[in-house]
């Protein structure tokens, strides 16, 4: 079983009934899924178009890039060159960098390699136009060292202009910020819904480590987010009274 999740294929781990519709959150339309398997796809992608026809990143993959990505999906390799090599050039990109985000999500190190030795860039965007730095779920500290090593930008930013770095400390993944950070990641980079930064949440998570590795990268400890907190105030405000001491000696 396969989710189509905005234009990312994803796998379902639990069987899930076929069927297609908008994605309510905080009852706001968000984005669309669709579930298929090879009896419903048709009338799935139909009920997508015309249920989310006005949600521009509901648009799913076409069946002519179906294989591609159920092969990256898979972590095909076989697949993989032999669905792309049926595609015509034009269409290579946009599916390829489709089926990147896809293997680069899932976790399946070997695809996402394979793909960009085909010529997809590291820098490829899935749905919504997130980079795909930002997808990986299973093998993540390896899979964001492969896109680095092949030239992916530390700094590519998806909505909101959410980086890999902010991304990575929001999460409290210090492995993978200090990677990003030796990788060239600017320690400054601000969400644009908060204005927070990597900074703001590596002291509101109480790594002190991770909090002393972005100082020394030139993370401004007089950063202020859009409520005007600094990292030192969330420090405050958490406890993490070694970590403020460490801000203020910054100031």
């Amino acid at each position: 079983m396969l989710i189509i999740f905005g234009m990312l294929v994803v796998r379902s781990g639990a069987a899930e009934p076929a069927g297609c519709g908008p994605r309510y959150v905080d009852g706001e339309v968000r984005n669309c899924f669709c579930v298929f398997d090879d009896r419903d796809y048709a009338e799935c992608r139909q009920g997508l178009r015309e249920r989310c026809q006005e949600i521009a990143d509901c648009v799913g993959p076409s069946l002519r890039d179906r294989p591609l990505l159920e092969a990256a999906a898979r972590g095909d390799l076989g697949g993989i060159n032999r669905a792309f090599s049926a595609l015509d050039q034009a269409a290579r990109r946009q599916a390829g960098e489709l089926a990147l985000c896809t293997a680069v999500a899932i976790g399946h190190l070997a695809a996402a390699d394979a793909l960009i030795d085909l010529g997809i860039s590291p820098d490829a965007r899935g749905g919504g136009g997130m980079p795909a730095l930002l997808y990986p779920n299973g093998h993540r500290l390896p899979m964001l060292r492969l896109l680095l090593d092949r030239g992916a930008n530390p700094d590519a930013a998806g909505g909101a202009d959410i980086t890999a770095l902010i991304a990575a400390t929001h999460e409290g993944l210090s492995a993978e910020a200090r990677l990003l950070l030796e990788r060239g990641a600017d320690p400054n980079a601000a969400t644009s819904i908060t204005g927070a930064t990597a900074l703001i949440y590596a002291a509101s998570n109480g790594d002190l480590e991770l909090v002393r590795e972005l100082l020394n990268r030139g993370a401004r400890p007089d950063h202020k987010d859009q409520s005007g907190r600094t990292a030192s105030d969330v420090a405050r405000d958490g406890g993490h009274e070694e970590i403020l001491r460490t801000l203020e000696a910054h100031r």
